[in-house]
C-alpha cells in the first residue's frame, strides 16, 4: 500500500478541506463581536500549491507540457 498514492486525490481532498474551512470561518465571522481569519484555507491551498501545483494543472488540463 505504501507508494501507491494518487496525488490528485490528495490534492482534491486538501482543496476541499480548505473550502470547508473557508465556509466555517465565514459563519464564525458573522457572529456579533467575532472576527475570523481563514488560516486553514490559506494553509491547505499553500500546501497544494507548494508541493503539487503541477499535478493540479495537469489534472484540469492547464499543463503547458
Amino acid at each position: 500500500m505504501l507508494g501507491r498514492e494518487d496525488r490528485r486525490v490528495t490534492d482534491g481532498l486538501l482543496l476541499l478541506a480548505g473550502l470547508t474551512q473557508l465556509s466555517l470561518a465565514h459563519g464564525f465571522a458573522r457572529q456579533p463581536g467575532r472576527f475570523a481569519i481563514p488560516l486553514g484555507t490559506v494553509f491547505c491551498v499553500a500546501v497544494v500549491w507548494w508541493f503539487d501545483w503541477s499535478t493540479v494543472r495537469a489534472g484540469v488540463g492547464l499543463s503547458s507540457e
